[in-house]
């Protein structure tokens, strides 16, 4: 499976580099790999940074139907978090509602103690679930 444009530059790279190898290139197929090695080198991780940057965090917070959804929002805005999107799903069933809350910006490592404590003290919160199955009780 191919995913990204640093993977397929690099496969029409290499493919161009066989192609010079085998007319007979070899100067050029050497010193193109050492090209091709040092600049995906650099790519990758700067890839990597922007993709991050640019990914939405989407959280899942079970509360009680008590719970004030005005207060959840605060608390994602007083860490500097942009709300992007903020969904309800409401159970006729149990006493609890799922809230899916989508964020447009990276959260720091540092951000995470904090945002977790001020998202448990909460009244009405009983479990907080990030998209990657993280699990914060």
């Amino acid at each position: 499976m191919i995913r990204g444009l640093t993977t397929a530059a690099g496969l029409w790279t290499v493919a161009c580099i066989g192609l010079a190898i085998g007319s007979g290139l070899y100067e050029a197929g050497i010193i193109a790999t050492i090209l091709a090695v040092v600049i995906l080198a650099l790519l990758k991780p700067l890839e990597r940074y922007v993709i991050s940057r640019r990914r939405k965090r989407v959280f899942t917070i079970i509360v009680d139907k008590s719970a004030s959804l005005d207060i959840i929002n605060q608390v994602f805005t007083r860490q500097g978090l942009k709300v992007v999107l903020l969904e309800i799903q409401q159970s006729d069933k149990s006493e609890e509602n799922q809230i899916f809350v989508t964020l447009g910006k990276k959260m720091g490592e540092a951000d995470w103690p904090t945002l977790m404590d001020r998202l448990r003290s909460v009244d009405g919160v009983i479990k907080i679930d990030f998209k990657k199955g993280n699990l914060f009780r």
